[in-house]
């Protein structure tokens, strides 16, 4: 997931440094686009897609879903928000398609997160 990115943020081949291309995505997480974002950065959509897939080998849609995730884990585990609400506050419109997406990503279930990881 993110966490190694975040870690890792090369200068992109275009001068564009990666921290920036992830705070917009950051900032806009619940409602960005590709061409959203391509427009902030002045490229075209594709540019925009080839150079996220080069430098994070990973495609926008990936990043996007994986920073969805890690926003998600950090409101269980910080507010006593109903998974649901929390599911929407993270730009989830199908709820089942959040639970599935993040037993997959985390390897249990939002509910199971939050019991494993007390309130900080």
């Amino acid at each position: 997931m993110l966490t190694n990115l975040d870690n890792y943020l090369p200068q992109m081949s275009n001068g564009q440094s990666s921290q920036h291309i992830l705070q917009l995505i950051d900032r806009e997480l619940t409602s960005i686009s590709l061409e959203s974002l391509a427009q902030e950065l002045g490229y075209s959509p594709s540019y925009t897609s080839k150079m996220i897939r080069k430098n994070f080998h990973m495609t926008f849609q990936e990043i996007v879903m994986d920073k969805k995730i890690e926003r998600a884990k950090w409101l269980l585990t910080h507010s006593s928000e109903s998974i649901n609400l929390v599911s929407e506050n993270v730009g989830f419109a199908d709820k089942s398609y959040f639970y599935k997406l993040f037993k997959q990503k985390v390897g249990m279930t939002p509910k199971q997160y939050r019991q494993a990881t007390p309130l900080a």
